[in-house]
């Protein structure tokens, strides 16, 4: 069975590295270059993982404060005003209300895209030695 390019890499790299400790038949010697090269994957694929849930748990602290934020301005907009009769809303009211959620939802569109980058970045350095040699 070939090697693949990242298999074939990383055998590359540990003999020049440990010539030593690989002493036996090319089987074993490829066998073990297998074994380290599985255990950084998975090393690997379980740090992307934290990384993921470490995102989606900075996602929803986002939301969560955009959210208080938006919440705080009403309020402070809504003690500005002079009180209206009750059960009616003004005009300017609403596209108030409606510009200030416009306003935060783009705060929150330009973090998650940030974030977004972060997150394929990250996968990407991961990922990009790994998709050629996972195959087994």
């Amino acid at each position: 069975m070939p090697l693949s390019p990242g298999d074939r890499q990383v055998l590359e790299a540990l003999l020049r590295s440990k010539p030593q400790t690989l002493d036996g038949t090319t089987q074993a010697v490829i066998e073990q270059a297998r074994a380290q090269t599985s255990q950084l994957i998975d090393v690997e694929r379980a740090r992307a993982g934290e990384i993921l849930d470490q995102a989606k748990a900075n996602e929803q602290t986002l939301r969560q404060t955009a959210e208080q934020r938006e919440a705080l301005i009403q309020q402070w907009l809504k003690a500005q005003q002079p009180q209206p009769s009750p059960g009616t809303e003004k005009p300017a009211d609403a596209d108030l209300k409606a510009l200030i959620q416009q306003e935060v939802k783009t705060a929150i569109d330009e973090q998650l895209k940030g974030l977004i980058a972060q997150i394929e970045g990250a996968l990407g350095q991961l990922g990009g030695g790994n998709d050629k040699g996972s195959n087994g």
